[in-house]
């Protein structure tokens, strides 16, 4: 009796196994998104158990963007998952982020701004950082997509208009080439800015809690501010010098911060 459940099981085992190994393994994403629902599932109930959940969702995001690339859905996901979590540096660095890749997602910018109403830092932005903002605002309105287009259209509108004027037959109203060269110049330069942003952003998110110093030494320089920058405060890289990095804030204060607290926001 033994031997023939023996030969059953082998049987049994040799039929699904095939089947067994076929099957794919949950993917990161599938995974993070899986533990994110049990922790609201138990959010009310067990707020500590929920947090270690949030904790570990934010971890299999972030192994999910390693695997399939910069994403401003799974970094808007990874910025909530470490938000719920308090992990308030890594979500203010997902979100903004997400927003890097796509500045019209509106959803990340309100997660955004809820975890920069967590950070425990108040300081003002500087009116030099609110003209940036407004300069930097059309990105939540128009695609780049749109920009490039006008411009396209714009200039291609202008060349006709001018071609047209050289023939004697032909006359276009004035305003229309007048129009066609604003567009053209007001979209080129949006084109010129967006891309020039890019290419020189140097914003960095602290994601560890850490003191600014006066200069590149802790046990040179005294602290630059009485407590210590905590994560999620946003500033600008300036230079660099051995492991430490000289920093301007949103408020345009300078400090100098260990290399290893921050990372940059460009991902």
């Amino acid at each position: 009796m033994n031997r023939l459940c023996l030969i059953v099981c082998s049987i049994v085992m040799l039929l699904f196994a095939p089947y067994a190994r076929a099957t794919p393994p949950a993917s990161a994403s599938e995974h993070a998104i899986s533990l994110y629902e049990q922790a609201i599932g138990v959010y009310r109930s067990d707020p500590i158990l929920a947090r270690a959940l949030f904790a570990q969702s934010a971890a299999e995001f972030t192994r999910a963007l390693r695997e399939t690339g910069h994403n401003p859905e799974l970094y808007r996901a990874l910025g909530n998952a470490a938000l719920l979590s308090e992990q308030t540096g890594q979500a203010v660095l997902a979100l903004n982020r997400a927003l890097v890749l796509d500045p019209r997602h509106a959803q990340a910018r309100e997660a955004l701004t809820a975890a920069r109403a967590a950070v425990q830092i108040d300081i003002a932005p500087a009116p030099s950082q609110r003209a940036i903002d407004v300069a930097n605002s059309w990105r939540r309105f128009v695609s780049p997509i749109v920009v490039q287009f006008t411009f396209v259209l714009s200039w291609t509108v202008l060349w006709i208009c001018i071609a047209r004027s050289r023939s004697v037959r032909a006359s276009t109203p004035a305003f229309i080439p007048a129009i066609a060269a604003i567009l053209a110049l007001i979209s080129a330069l949006a084109l010129v800015a967006s891309e020039w942003d890019r290419r020189t952003d140097t914003r960095i998110v602290v994601l560890n809690p850490t003191f600014g110093f006066n200069g590149p030494s802790r046990d040179v320089y005294e602290p630059t501010f009485e407590q210590t920058l905590p994560p999620g405060t946003e500033a600008r890289a300036i230079e660099s010098r051995n492991d430490w990095t000289r920093v301007r804030l949103r408020s345009g204060s300078e400090t100098w911060i260990p290399t290893d607290t921050f990372d940059y926001v460009q991902p």
